[in-house]
């Protein structure tokens, strides 16, 4: 019996140790772990498994010494800072390539930061919930900003350089933000980077910018026009779906790409004919024949009857959803396909015209959550309904004309 006690006791000693001793060294207040000695390297880290290790104002050095060896300071890492309430400032050095996963999260009187052009990567959750971090400097330089890396904080503006490459899933949601200068050269994901900035009146894409990936800006209801330069060469699925207060949308005349038109108040891909992005004053010109995937999601401008153009071959998925303000919908005869959820959650539908006479495709979902329909009427050159059409339209009984 005392033998089993003694190694119950031994296994949970090993269990706290590196609770207890989550640093190799502590300089100047600052805890320190050895990631490489050749070059001799060391990253910021916490005192112990609780955090809050940390308050006031820090200011990281570019190199520390320990047992006669000098070490260069290359990285915050993993919850370095994390819940430090107490912290209100902090200085990085130029040395510093990244910060960790929630490495500054919750630290709620941190004002400011300037990330130094030396850090690649931002990990995620980094400044998560700093509810008073009202000034961020994102140095040119920095690659990656990673999942959550800024949401929840009190910034109203800020600055995404021409580096960033990729910025994780809500990024920069939920916060303050209210004027938004977007210059990321080439970034390849960015999905839902600005996810439910409500605030966001302002964007400025910069005049070097060649890619807005798909859903970057999703949900910002206060956005009211968009400026696309002519340096734009990809633009993903609608990166602005569901900014319901959207009326202006403008291409630079230069764009070899995609066009606006003559006061179209769309982005209009050229070489396919496909309306990307559409908004409550959009006019669709005869040269369109697509509607692409999400291009008029959450435009809840769009009200009362409402019939896809005549040229319309393609209504892409998720075209229309959330467009609560229609009331009754035409479907043109040309229409060859439709895509998933291209209607869904249109609320306010009770009718709808079905003329697509030679329609070949139509996915699941079309019509799911429009719970006001009650009358199909199906046109009398349809020589064929494809399977799933009105799948879950519970209420409506089909009326041949």
């Amino acid at each position: 019996m005392k033998k089993i006690l003694f190694i119950l006791t031994m296994l949970l000693c090993i269990a706290v140790i590196p609770e207890a001793f989550a640093y190799n060294f502590q300089s100047g207040g600052i805890y320190y772990d050895i990631t490489g000695t050749s070059p001799n390297s060391v990253a910021v880290t916490y005192a112990t498994g609780s955090y809050n290790s940390y308050s006031g104002n820090v200011d990281i050095p570019s190199t520390v010494t320990y047992n006669g060896t000098t070490y260069t300071v290359t990285a915050i890492g993993n919850n370095a800072f994390r819940n430090c309430s107490g912290l209100t400032g902090v200085s990085i050095p130029g040395t510093v390539t990244s910060i960790g996963n929630y490495a500054f999260s919750t630290c709620s009187q941190l004002t400011s930061v300037t990330i130094p052009s030396t850090v690649k990567s931002v990990g995620e959750y980094a400044f998560s919930s700093c509810s008073h971090l009202v000034s961020v400097t994102i140095s040119n330089g920095v690659e990656t900003i990673s999942t959550r890396a800024f949401s929840s904080c009190s910034f109203h503006t800020v600055t995404i350089p021409a580096s960033v490459t990729s910025i994780g899933n809500d990024a920069f949601s939920s916060n303050s933000l209210d004027s938004l200068f977007f210059n990321a050269t080439n970034c390849l994901t960015a999905a839902s980077a600005f996810y439910n900035c409500s605030h966001l009146t302002y964007l400025h894409i910069g005049s070097n910018v060649q890619r807005i990936p798909a859903s970057t800006f999703r949900n910002c209801k206060a956005l009211h026009s968009i400026y696309i330069p002519s340096s734009v060469s990809t633009i993903g699925s609608n990166p602005f779906a569901y900014c319901s207060g959207l009326d202006t949308i403008i291409v630079a005349g230069g764009n070899s790409v995609y066009t606006s038109g003559d006061h179209y108040n769309a982005i209009i891909h050229s070489a396919t004919h496909t309306l990307v992005t559409g908004c409550k004053n959009t006019v669709i010109p005869n040269s369109v024949t697509q509607i692409g995937g999400s291009a008029f999601a959450g435009c809840t401008g769009l009200a009362g009857a409402y019939s896809i153009p005549s040229q319309i071959t393609v209504v892409g998925a998720s075209a229309y959803s959330g467009c609560t303000g229609l009331t009754s919908l035409t479907i043109g005869h040309n229409v060859d396909s439709i895509g998933s959820s291209a209607f869904n959650g249109c609320s306010a539908i009770s009718s709808v015209s079905f003329n697509a006479d030679s329609c070949r495709s139509v996915y699941d979902a079309v019509f799911t959550g429009c719970n006001s329909l009650s009358t199909l009427v199906i046109g009398n050159n349809v020589k064929a309904i494809p399977a799933f059409a009105f799948s879950g339209c519970s209420h409506c009984c089909p009326v041949k004309t």
